[in-house]
């Protein structure tokens, strides 16, 4: 069953490299066509860290940060720790860069795959290995 399993899921993340050794967790739902991610939003500036659960696979990352920064009553507290990644008077998010740490580095050294804004996490995470759930970091051009 767990072979069967890995095999499926290997064939849900179209292009997505997964160990051999990926632990199946209840945070991440893979169903077929498409794959439901929790993703950690981390703003390094701001000292704060988000988590998202249940986000589709086709959404776009612009889309996903926007929800960050968005006008609302609710958003209140979470725009004003994220002031440093505001641009004065405008809500655009072109002076922010978004990246996900690379796998299977050497010890001490840490690299990072850049995510286009206009690219869904599907397109974003095509060719990099994940373990468990991507870490997305929000980064000032």
């Amino acid at each position: 069953m767990g072979s069967q399993v890995l095999v499926s899921l290997r064939g849900t993340l179209r292009g997505t490299r997964v160990p051999q050794y990926f632990n199946l967790l209840s945070n991440n739902c893979f169903n077929r066509p498409q794959v439901l991610w929790t993703l950690r939003w981390e703003f390094p500036l701001a000292q704060a860290q988000y988590t998202e659960h249940r986000v589709p696979d086709n959404r776009p990352l612009r889309e996903l940060l926007a929800s960050f920064v968005a006008v609302g009553p609710d958003t209140v507290v979470r725009r004003q720790r994220l002031k440093p990644y505001l641009k004065p008077g405008s809500d655009a998010l072109d002076h922010l860069r978004i990246t996900v740490a690379a796998e299977r580095c050497a010890p001490g050294e840490e690299k990072r795959h850049e995510c286009p804004l206009d690219s869904s996490l599907r397109d974003a995470f095509k060719g990099v290995t994940l373990i468990e759930f991507p870490v997305l970091t929000v980064e000032l051009l």
